[in-house]
């Protein structure tokens, strides 16, 4: 229930704003944040928002879509600093707020440094990430039914399993839910190939995805869609694919 879930996030980090005391509070989601964010700026704690997604294009109705813009705003409001990692969300952010400043994704280095890899079966590519319905997992596993030979693994999880499993190849491999950021590294590490197979669309549009980096600091080979965010980070570091012929 979305109406029990707002009032038990309220709930929760208006606790954790009241127990444990901080000379600044970075916030990363607007929603359900609203009672914490009141209490910070009666005190007079200054708060960071952390705003790395566009939130409203999330929401597939208009009504819902609505609701968590007003929110971000009031979060702009109740703001010192607005912290952003894509220039889609730094433009949106400028609009509403004095203080926005970029600051793109990145990694520790030292994360990925001398990672054991994994023993797959090759040649194989990967995707490591959340299943969110922003991934074209449906072009993905159109590239896996032409190239048999190749196994595919898909290590996360999320509502995008539904469309993997309902192609039913046996060269992808899905894990079962999510792993740790340690195992996930030994994936990554393993595979021939890291892909980002990014729908097209206005969330997209605003992510700097962190897995991108990660690929890079295990220095892998990398395929990504030409989103508006990665066509302005790359040039020559990755290939762009956006039909199936062309992944």
């Amino acid at each position: 229930n979305p109406l029990l879930e707002l009032l038990a996030r309220e709930k929760h980090f208006l606790k954790a704003v009241t127990e444990n005391p901080a000379d600044v509070c970075v916030i990363y989601n607007s929603w359900g944040t609203h009672l914490a964010r009141k209490y910070l700026k009666k005190k007079g704690t200054p708060i960071v928002f952390d705003y790395i997604d566009l939130m409203h294009a999330f929401r597939k109705n208009l009504v819902e879509s609505f609701a968590a813009k007003k929110s971000t705003l009031s979060a702009f409001n109740d703001s010192r600093m607005v912290i952003t990692t894509a220039h889609k969300i730094l433009d949106f952010a400028k609009k509403h707020h004095d203080h926005a400043r970029l600051i793109p994704n990145g990694v520790d280095l030292k994360f990925f440094s001398n990672v054991k890899p994994l023993k797959l079966k090759h040649p194989c590519v990967g995707f490591v990430g959340g299943f969110g319905d922003w991934v074209d997992f449906d072009k993905l596993m159109q590239v896996a039914k032409k190239m048999p030979e190749v196994t595919f693994y898909c290590i996360g999880d999320g509502v995008g399993k539904r469309v993997i499993e309902k192609h039913g190849l046996p060269n992808v491999v899905v894990s079962d839910g999510f792993v740790p950021q340690s195992t996930a590294r030994r994936y990554m590490a393993s595979f021939d190939v890291c892909v980002i197979p990014f729908k097209i669309n206005d969330l997209t549009a605003a992510v700097c995805p962190l897995k991108l980096f990660e690929y890079f600091a295990l220095k892998k080979p990398v395929i990504v869609s030409p989103t508006y965010e990665l066509k302005r980070l790359l040039t020559s570091e990755a290939l762009f694919a956006e039909n199936v012929q062309e992944w």
